[in-house]
């Protein structure tokens, strides 16, 4: 069958024996789309028209924009749950931290917004990719694979743009003694690889931000008190609530691994966690639910661990 090209607001699309693929210019590399080698040229034009103004926003998307977008939707089929035991004993033996602090986050979307602006001219050369459409959500697992690719993959790609170029490593299943971390990113230097931030995943729905919010301090508060827990104000996470298991996993992992920096992600909510040195105080940044700022939030939160880590800069 010989190709057919054909053009819709600057992307070009190709049908060849090879299947169908997507194009802004000739002089791009083509994206591969399945294959549809079988359907004859009446067909192809027919998809093409019916799906052009996906396959555009598809390929106008580049590193760069993604950073102001939502995450791909993802359609949840498990029911709603909550963590009812710890992970293992090493984390139900793990004392909780003394109090968490309220953090805006100001601090990751200002150095996240520095860095895209120094490399914001690369970062509008390279395209996101085509992520798979409807994905269908049922357990943890399938938490892991979406947020790797729409989360993750990105802001790894974004600082391969800037003075941090090879050095960020991404291990997953990260073993620290004894307990398995879902994600590790660490920063490697001459002195050798270091643990600079972690990602736990949980299944959809289980990270519940409202509790964390009730249960946290404004700094103001805990200046006039450096003991907030033992006034009358009970602001604390229940010990029976999956929120506290969470923390207390958290604060395990930052232990053992010698990272203060955690992100908890169940792809629907995002909350970044700071440990203070004593790991008895963790600041809790909370990111918008409407998903738009994760991957800036993300990019920024793994930026200052990084710098609390070299003493240094990064952007």
């Amino acid at each position: 069958m010989a190709s057919l090209e054909q053009s819709f607001n600057g992307t070009w699309l190709k049908l060849s024996p090879s299947g169908l693929e997507v194009s802004r210019s000739f002089t791009d590399d083509w994206i591969r789309c399945p294959s549809m080698s079988k359907i004859d040229s009446q067909a192809c034009l027919h998809f093409i028209h019916s799906t052009r103004t996906v396959l555009g926003d598809i390929m106008n998307s580049t590193l760069l924009q993604c950073f102001s977008q939502h995450l791909p939707k993802i359609v949840i089929k498990s029911s709603k749950a909550i963590q009812t035991s710890e992970s293992s004993r090493t984390v139900k033996n793990e004392k909780a931290p003394r109090i968490l602090i309220t953090d805006t986050g100001g601090q990751y979307w200002n150095i996240a917004d520095r860095y895209l602006k120094e490399n914001s001219e690369s970062l509008a050369e390279e395209y996101l990719g085509i992520p798979e459409r409807d994905p269908e959500v049922l357990n943890e697992a399938d938490v892991v694979s979406h947020a790797r690719f729409n989360l993750v993959r990105p802001v790894v790609r974004a600082l391969e743009h800037g003075r941090l170029a090879g050095k960020i490593k991404v291990c997953s299943e990260l073993q620290t003694e004894a307990l398995r971390v879902d994600l590790g990113v660490a920063y490697e230097s001459d002195e050798g690889r270091h643990i600079v931030m972690m990602i736990e995943y949980k299944k959809v729905c289980l990270i519940r931000p409202r509790f964390f919010e009730q249960a946290m301090w404004s700094k103001v508060e805990v200046d006039k008190d450096s003991q907030p827990l033992k006034n009358n104000d009970r602001r604390y996470l229940s010990s029976t609530s999956s929120e506290l298991k969470l923390v207390k996993q958290a604060k395990a992992y930052a232990k053992r691994a010698n990272c203060l920096y955690v992100a908890l992600c169940d792809y629907e909510s995002l909350i970044l966690l700071n440990f203070s040195e004593r790991l008895d105080v963790v600041n809790v940044t909370i990111v918008d639910k409407t998903q738009i700022r994760f991957r800036k939030a993300l990019l920024g939160f793994l930026l200052t661990a990084v710098e609390h880590y070299k003493d240094e800069p990064t952007v």
